[in-house]
C-alpha cells in the first residue's frame, strides 16, 4: 500500500484594506477591491482558517483541491 500523501497548505496575507476574507458556513467570501466580492465553496477535504480579515490558511491532503 502506498504511503498517504503529505498535507498541502497555502497561506496568504493582504496588506491593503481593500482586501478581506470571511467564512460563511461552507463558503469563503473574498472582498477583492472595494466593489468585487467572490464566493467559493470550501470542499469537504479542505480546511480553511482565518486569522483576522486579511490572513488565510488553506490546507488539505489533495493539492488540487487546496489550489482550486
Amino acid at each position: 500500500m502506498p504511503p498517504a500523501p503529505a498535507p498541502t497548505s497555502l497561506s496568504a496575507a493582504a496588506l491593503d484594506s481593500g482586501f478581506k476574507a470571511e467564512q460563511k458556513g461552507k463558503s469563503l467570501v473574498l472582498a477583492v477591491g472595494y466593489a468585487n466580492t467572490i464566493s467559493k465553496t470550501i470542499p469537504s477535504n479542505v480546511t480553511v482558517q482565518l486569522e483576522g480579515p486579511t490572513k488565510i490558511h488553506i490546507s488539505g491532503a489533495d493539492k488540487h483541491a487546496v489550489a482550486a
